[in-house]
């Protein structure tokens, strides 16, 4: 199943966006899953994990640049969004270059 980006949820660019953090130093371990999957209804997040996995980094920042206009996000919004982001980065505890480049990258998508 396609999911045309344009018709997402809220909730489901969120964990596409969450998804991107989590392979950034390409490599997704269970902890990431799990930080993101405790927080969005099973059904959907392996819906977007699905697209997801068939993406390219490339693809997936096209995606989530398009479909972020098409929400009105408060700022409180686009805060906890960068918050979790910073979560997902430092589940080891660094931020390596890759992870420090996608979060420069969604920043200026995402303000």
């Amino acid at each position: 199943m396609n999911i045309n980006q344009n018709n997402w949820t809220k909730e489901e660019l969120n964990i596409y966006i969450f998804l991107l953090c989590a392979e950034a130093d390409s490599i997704i371990t269970a902890e990431e899953i799990d930080l993101i999957k405790v927080k969005y209804d099973p059904q959907v997040f392996d819906r977007i994990y699905e697209e997801f996995k068939k993406d390219s980094e490339d693809e997936g920042l096209d995606k989530v640049e398009r479909s972020i206009h098409s929400h009105d996000y408060s700022d409180l919004e686009l805060d906890k969004i960068k918050e979790e982001m910073y979560k997902i980065f430092l589940t080891d505890n660094k931020l390596n270059i890759k992870e420090s480049n996608l979060k420069r990258i969604l920043d200026n998508i995402l303000y």
